[in-house]
């Protein structure tokens, strides 16, 4: 049974949103095992730059998708070379993380990890899972709008981990959700408070909302000369922080205030951020280079898919349903924005986790994208799927070419793994600038796609 302190899949009932068609009891029994060892000897970070511990997502999409328990063991054991051991927590700052004041006192630091753990697994045994959300991430409150942001930051890794809790129904997975969002620096700084005190603004003046499509909104990012320069080649590796919020933050507020969703919406709102978020990462490619995908971007789709989870839960609040799908919307357009705006180019064209992530949505876009077809809002059509899902293939499986080298471009992660580097160099980064593509095959420019 699955409860705040251990972790167990079902092959029959905790097969996942998008799964395959075998799922056998074996390789959840081996999932569920590797998963618990995990949880209880490492950290959700394996390096001092916020690298983060993508054991869990890797062996829970790669289950999914029909995995075998060796198949599975191979993951694990790639992963597991690099992570940090994790502290035993501290009971006399964890016990007094009731209080407010000490609770805020800790949050943002990583070394407090093991102590939020400890707080949310004891607050998910006590509460339950929807007690425990509500309380702490949809009441409203300061606390809560403040774990709320983080739980977006962080490129997205916290609510995401979250989307597997509730996908897979473990409480467990959901404590460490609310753990790694507490620890999760607010590279965003106020950007959604902002947001939401212009949404606010503009309710009380009576202004009619436009409600353009998040497509629309894109295009209108990259014509703004001020958001589109926000980022440069010699800004800090941490280009949204650095660039985009240290430049522009005033000025994409107005933008992103312009997405909102109403209880109504809920189901074509989480389909358009899906196709518009994987027609993004798929046409932002680089005339005259081979097809790769940008690692920011491919986190905008790999989140998608718990969106349609969530608003699926029935004890969820719509009104929390409608806040999570925008805060998600402004999450993809600042993202977009902080690659410096790529033009969209739909006409040219080992694992850690993140390819079977990539994959899993891509099948979720085709799949929440067919009520919608040929619709203006929608410019993927769901047989576009297949050819992204190849391109991305076709696009990582370079580094396992026995001729591949590491690029030169390696010292923002010098001490890094070099099995991790070979992966990281899979995706382009901050995709919109020159430099981002000097690592990148160049091929005869052609029709690719």
């Amino acid at each position: 049974m699955a409860t705040a302190t251990h972790l167990s899949l079902s092959a029959v009932n905790n097969r996942g949103h998008i799964h395959a068609g075998r799922i056998s009891q074996r390789t959840a029994d081996r999932v569920s095992e590797l998963l618990m060892h995990n949880h209880e000897k490492f950290h959700i970070l394996f390096h001092g730059r916020g690298l983060h511990n993508h054991i869990l997502h890797h062996l829970l999409a790669i289950y999914a998708l029909g995995a075998s328990p060796g198949e599975v063991q191979r993951a694990y054991d790639t992963n597991v070379q690099y992570q940090l051991n994790m502290n035993e927590p501290s009971p006399d700052i964890a016990d007094r993380m009731h209080d407010a004041k000490v609770f805020q006192q800790y949050v943002g630091n990583q070394k407090h990890y093991n102590n939020f753990l400890r707080f949310f697994t004891l607050e998910i045994a006590e509460r339950g899972v929807e007690g425990t959300l509500t309380e702490y991430l949809f009441k409203g409150d300061e606390r809560a709008n403040d774990i709320l942001a983080r739980l977006y930051d962080g490129l997205l890794h916290p609510v995401i981990h979250l989307g597997y809790g509730i996908e897979f129904q473990q409480p467990l997975i959901v404590a460490e959700a609310l753990a790694q969002a507490a620890i999760t620096e607010r590279w965003l700084e106020d950007t959604c408070d902002l947001v939401t005190e212009r949404i606010q603004q503009q309710s009380s003046s009576q202004t009619p909302s436009a409600n353009p499509s998040l497509l629309s909104l894109y295009e209108r990012l990259r014509d703004n000369p001020v958001i589109s320069n926000s980022v440069r080649p010699n800004d800090p590796p941490n280009k949204l922080r650095d660039g985009l919020i240290a430049r522009a933050k005033e000025e994409i507020v107005p933008y992103l205030a312009e997405y909102t969703v109403q209880p109504h919406q809920l189901e074509r709102k989480v389909a358009e951020l899906a196709n518009s978020s994987l027609y993004i990462a798929a046409s932002a490619q680089r005339p005259g280079k081979v097809e790769m995908f940008d690692f920011f971007l491919m986190h905008s789709v790999n989140a998608s898919i718990w969106f349609t989870v969530f608003i699926k839960q029935d004890w969820i609040p719509d009104q929390v349903k409608c806040r999570l799908v925008e805060i998600k919307g402004w999450s993809d357009l600042i993202t977009y924005a902080a690659c410096r705006t790529p033009a969209f180019r739909a006409t040219s064209y080992d694992d850690d986790g993140h390819t079977a992530k990539f994959i899993r949505a891509i099948r979720n876009v085709e799949q929440v994208s067919r009520n919608f077809c040929g619709e203006e809002e929608f410019p993927l059509n769901p047989e576009q799927c297949l050819t992204i899902a190849h391109m991305v293939m076709d696009s990582v499986e370079r580094m396992n070419s026995p001729d591949y080298r590491l690029p030169e471009q390696v010292t923002f992660a010098q001490g890094i793994n070099e099995q991790v580097l070979r992966i990281i160099f899979r995706w382009v980064r901050w995709n919109g600038l020159d430099e981002a593509w000097e690592h990148v095959p160049s091929i005869d420019s052609s029709s690719r796609l």
